[in-house]
Order: C-alpha cells, then structure tokens, then sequence
C-alpha cells in the first residue's frame, strides 16, 4: 500500500511540474515546435527577375544572374525559357544583381529585396563588334572550361571560359573533360572500359545510342550554354545500366543575325625505319581539312533559330600496326538545327534537329593480302519540347513539361571488292561468300 501511494504522488509532482512548465514557458516552445513564423523566415523572401534582349524585344535564356554583397556571391541562378529566375528565400535588404552573358553587355546595379521590391524586369545590349588588336596571355587563375560542383561532386563544363578549334565536336569536349572517356577513330565514345553505356539528354529528352554504340555528334558546340556530367550517384529518372549521364543545355543565340564560317587545313609528314611502299618512301604526308558554317536569328520576339553544318576529312583514321600505310582516310559530315517559339507568356516550344554521317576506311592486312574495307555510319534525330507554365508567382510556381523524339541509325560495312582471297565456306556450302553488314533503326 506504501508503493502505490509513493508511485501516486510521484505521477502528481510530474503533472505540477508539467503545469508550471507550461505557464512559464509556452508548451510548444518547450516541445521545439511554434505555431508562429521565425523571425528568420520573416526577413526572407523571393525575388524575380525578368531578362529580354533590348533589339529584338525577346526573353533571353540562361543568362547568369549574381547576387553579391561587396565581394561575397550570395546567390546564383540561371533565367529559364521565359527569360525568369526567382531567388528563394532571400534576405530582405540591399545587394547588387550582376547579368551576364557571352556577346552581351555585363549589367550590375544595385538592387533592393524587401516586399515593396520583390521583382525586376532587365533588358540587355549586345556588344558592338570591333576590329582591334588581340593580345594573348596566359590563362587567369580559375579561368578553366570545367569546375566540380561541391555539393554533389559532379562535373560540369561552361562555355564561357572554353574556345573551341575549328574541328572540335560533341564527343571531342567529352573526350576532354569527362574522366575515363576515350573517342575511338570511328567515331564512338567509350567510357571506362564500357561500350555505349551513357545516355545524352537534350532540352531534358534522352537521347538513345545508335547501332554501334555511339552519336557521331549530337549538337553544335557553339549552342552549349554549359554541361553536366554524371558518372555516378546516378538521379532514379535515369534507370538502367550506365557508365555517364551527359546533360546538355543549349539555346538559340539571342539578338540578330549572326553568321558564322570557318576552315581549317593541316598536314604533317610521318617516317618509318622502313619503307612505306614504292610511291610512299620513308616519308608520307597525312592531311587533314575541315569546313563549318553556322548561323542564327530571331523573327520578332517570339521565334529563333540555329542552323549549322561541317565537313571533316582526315588521313590515318585508324592506326595499323603494319609497315604500310594504306587505306586510311575517313569523312565527317554534320547538320544541325534548333527552333524556339514562344506561344505565349506562358507556353514555350523548342525542337532539335540532327543528322551526322561517318565514312571510314578500315584496313586489314590478313596473311593472304591487304583488304580495302569500309565502313559508313548515321545518326539522326528530332526533338520536341513543349514548356507550360501554370503559375509564375513566386511563391506558388508550378510547370509542365512534355517531350517527344524520334530516332534514326544505321551502319554498314562492307568488305574490299577487290580482294578475292577474303572468302567465307559455311559447313553447309561450298560457295565462297563475304560477310558484309548492313543494320539499321528507327526508335
């Protein structure tokens, strides 16, 4: 009877003291929960800013924007298709907004974010083109084509700080700057050790590999804003087996017209203790040549577009262990275009257009004699993005996104018409036949 009167008082000096706590201190403090707003949450707020081009009166795309505080960046961000960036949960107070964006002025003025200012609307000036003397220096510090984003460790590639050579190609900057990824002479892109296990993404449409593993190309690098790679950790909406997510956004170049041409032509010699061949010598000349074009516009405010082509030819495509040099040469042939349209204020369509074509000579020297075969390769596909926006407001946004794409590629090789010694027997017939391939998809 002494323990259960003990265990009563001590559940009575429990809920005195709970009763006391309550009304010194309010129970939801005590529990860390408050029905109130922090006061932190209070000097916060989101802040939109609105870009467009001031010539052709259109929302310009990806344009960095920078939140700074004397020297300290406080908050970037990137305008999306409308030309719109809202900064979340900023503080109230006073900062300066930096614009830029390549072939464009740099604006940086003082803002103020507070309720009253919680928007802005920008225009931008593209930079007068003159002909004046270049001077050419080392890189700046920090000045490199590729940086590690530190909170998840994946690498991305900026345009801006990149200057391409007049040959460079899609898989030529992944071979750059995406670790373990080797372009072979045919045009594929290996990723450590693994065969066409990578996935492109274009305006946020996967893009499907082709017959033999790989896109000869799938943009024109002069319409890249910036690059992500993933190579591990991979987001669930990429499912599958894969060695690399390679994320590309791109955009039509804003303001007016732009053209753009270019030709590149190179040769080297090339010698062997031992001779290349009556008609070759100790010396041979391996040649290369190329040939690109690009150009761009935008009709009023609402459409622009891209278009460009190239051409490539080279000798020694593929390397034969043998002493002589024969049947080396290979063709690249490249088109591309890019269309935005804004419906509206609210609806916004884009659309890729792709076509490359590789031609390969692939040489074979069995014991029996030299072969002459070849191989020709093609890739193409076509994109639709369609963009809706239900709701701009700041604090209750909300989009659509839809895609559609079709996808074409084929492969064919073909075996030398002159060499007769090349002769297949199956176990079912005595006739000499080659084995030639001729393979092809629609997706």
């Amino acid at each position: 009877m002494l323990k259960n009167i003990n265990a009563e008082q001590r559940i009575i000096n429990y809920v005195v003291v709970l009763l006391l706590t309550a009304t010194l201190f309010p129970l939801n403090s005590a529990f860390g929960f408050s029905t109130k707003k922090d006061s932190k949450d209070e000097k916060t707020i989101n802040y939109k800013v609105t870009v467009i081009d001031s010539a052709q009166n259109a929302p310009m795309e990806l344009v960095n924007l920078v939140l700074k505080r004397g020297d300290q960046v406080m908050h970037v961000n990137l305008t999306n298709h409308f030309g719109v960036a809202v900064f979340h949960d900023i503080e109230q107070g006073e900062y300066v907004l930096v614009l830029n964006f390549i072939g464009y002025k740099e604006l940086a003025l003082p803002v103020t974010i507070d309720p009253a200012h919680n928007s802005i609307n920008l225009k931008m000036q593209e930079k007068a083109i003159g002909l004046k003397e270049v001077v050419v220096s080392g890189a700046k510090g920090g000045q490199v084509s590729n940086y590690i984003d530190i909170r998840t460790g994946n690498k991305t590639f900026d345009v801006e700080t990149y200057h391409a050579a007049p040959s460079t190609r899609m898989t030529t900057v992944i071979q750059q700057n995406l670790t373990g990824a080797v372009r072979a002479p045919t045009g594929e892109v290996h990723i450590r050790g693994q065969h066409g296990e990578f996935s492109y993404f274009i305006d946020g449409i996967p893009i499907p590999l082709g017959v033999f593993g790989g896109l000869n190309e799938v943009v024109d690098t002069k319409v890249i804003k910036d690059i992500t790679f993933y190579t591990g950790g991979f987001p669930a909406w990429y499912g599958g087996q894969s060695a690399a997510i390679i994320d590309i956004q791109n955009r039509v170049p804003p303001g007016g017209f732009h053209l753009n041409l270019s030709t590149y032509a190179g040769s080297y010699l090339t010698s062997s203790n031992q001779n290349l061949g009556d008609k070759v010598g100790v010396f041979k000349a391996l040649n290369s040549n190329g040939q690109s074009f690009s150009l761009s516009n935008h009709s009023g405010s609402s459409f622009g577009y891209f278009l460009s082509g190239s051409r490539d030819e080279t000798d020694r495509r593929i390397d034969q262990p043998v002493e002589k040099l024969f049947n080396d040469h290979g063709f690249d042939y490249f088109l591309y275009g890019k269309f935005d349209y804004l419906l509206s204020d609210k609806d916004y369509i884009t659309s890729n257009l792709n076509y490359s074509k590789t031609q390969t000579q692939v040489p074979f020297d069995p014991a029996e004699g030299i072969n002459y075969d070849s191989q020709t390769s093609y890739n193409s596909f076509q994109t639709l993005s369609y963009y809706h926006t239900f709701s701009s407001e700041v604090d209750k946004s909300s989009e659509l996104f839809a895609g559609l794409y079709v996808r074409e590629g084929g492969l064919k090789f073909n075996t030398s018409p002159y060499d007769e010694t090349l002769q297949y027997l199956g176990g079912d017939t005595t006739t000499g036949y080659r084995v030639n391939q001729d393979r092809s998809f629609t997706t």
